[in-house]
């Protein structure tokens, strides 16, 4: 199954910071262009910049769907993210992002018995830190107004698009002792590792489709504040390093699919 993630965006920092301002340079005089008390219906396009920051979880094989009730909390990182947007229509803008999410799951955090015990007496971990390119078309539910200073007080809306990644799983060595206490092990590249195990080369660029909604608050004339709800489909299996395609693999190789021989879970020390 492909291997997902979502992210939930709170825009809070200077978000959606409109600089179609030279627009109303040009035409200082829109008010002129009533008729009967109605405006004129001509839209005027303009651009935004956005930086948000967020939260973000994984659905794969170190937190499976159904188990997400039980380790989401626990599997949960950040993101952080820079966007432009061009608003060309009443309903429909083009938006270009970067973004930098980290996602992260681990065996350890499931219950030693119940529905994942298997999962839990695997004993694998992961971190992934991705790069992503993203390009979006936006659809404004309740459209903008013609000109940019009459924009809605609050506009929901909808986005999909296509996303270009980069990404480096990653786990930590076996814990060790020092001065008798348990130490975490560094952070170690699983690319590659995994080639003996699974068999299997992934490559470390992927494409995903990005679908979300989101809604916007406009603080004043030039500045908003949006809440955003991301879902990204990944064509690959490996975020986590991890295929559900493990039969008929010498134990002297799984090594990065199986660590159950471990006394100890090497991210959380648990014993």
């Amino acid at each position: 199954l492909f291997i997902k993630f979502s992210m939930m965006r709170l825009l809070v920092l200077a978000c959606c910071l409109f600089i179609g301002l030279p627009s109303l340079a040009q035409n200082p005089f829109w008010f002129l262009g009533q008729r009967d008390g109605r405006y004129a219906e001509k839209f005027d396009a303009h651009s935004s910049i956005s930086i948000g920051a967020g939260s973000s979880n994984y659905i794969g094989d170190l937190a499976p769907l159904g188990g997400l009730t039980q380790v989401g909390m626990q599997s949960m990182r950040w993101n952080l993210g820079a966007q432009f947007t061009r608003h060309f229509s009443k309903h429909f803008s083009a938006r270009f992002g970067l973004s930098y999410v980290r996602i992260a799951g681990d065996d350890n955090y499931f219950d030693q018995s119940g529905d994942f015990a298997g999962s839990y007496y695997r004993n694998l971990h992961v971190q992934n830190d991705l790069k992503e390119l993203t390009v979006l078309g936006v659809f404004e539910l309740m459209g903008n107004k013609e000109f940019i200073r009459k924009r809605p007080a609050i506009s929901p809306y909808l986005m999909a698009g296509i996303a270009a990644f980069s990404h480096d799983p990653q786990a930590r060595k076996d814990a060790y002792l020092s001065n008798g206490t348990l130490v975490k092990g560094d952070w170690i590249s699983l690319h590659g590792q995994n080639t003996p195990s699974e068999g299997v080369s992934y490559n470390l660029v992927g494409l995903a489709i990005p679908v979300g909604l989101g809604v916007r608050y406009r603080l004043s004339d030039d500045f908003d504040v949006a809440v955003e709800l991301m879902h990204r489909i990944s064509f690959t299996d490996y975020l986590d390093d991890v295929s559900d395609n493990r039969n008929g693999i010498p134990a002297a190789t799984s090594f990065y699919t199986n660590r159950s021989t471990l006394k100890v879970a090497p991210n959380t020390l648990e014993v």
